[in-house]
């Protein structure tokens, strides 16, 4: 293979990987693995910077989920308040707060109702460009 090659061959490689990763998102169990800010853990297409009251930047950016928890393992209700708007508080409500004895977190696939990983949606997900690009030239 030529070196042009192997570059254009190692830009897809990262493409489908960076779309691969827009793809999946977590399943809060311990809290202590997922970025509470900068990782979707409510919805996979969702990430709380996005609807932060406050700049995450200055604002406890790199805390995991399970720090936003009290000591008896609940939300902490009174600081979720402070950073988050009233619709997003909704449906942290509803879903268990992480807990030591949940095991660790773990990362799902938000492209099946199952949340298993199939190679025939990755397979979409990473073509999907390339085919519109194909259509339209």
């Amino acid at each position: 293979m030529k070196k042009s090659n192997h570059s254009s061959l190692w830009r897809a490689i990262v493409k489908g990987m960076n779309k691969m990763k827009e793809a999946t998102c977590w399943s809060v169990r311990d809290g202590r693995t997922t970025m509470f800010w900068s990782q979707p853990w409510i919805e996979c297409d969702l990430r709380l910077e996005e609807f932060a009251l406050v700049d995450t930047s200055n604002y406890e950016r790199d805390s995991m989920v399970a720090e936003w928890t009290t000591k008896d393992d609940q939300w902490d209700w009174k600081k979720l308040e402070e950073v988050l708007p009233t619709d997003i508080l909704s449906v942290i409500a509803g879903m268990e707060a992480p807990k030591p004895d949940l095991g660790e977190d773990i990362t799902i696939w938000g492209l099946e109702r199952d949340m298993k990983f199939r190679l025939k949606s990755a397979y979409k997900l990473v073509t999907k460009d390339d085919e519109l690009s194909h259509n339209h030239p």
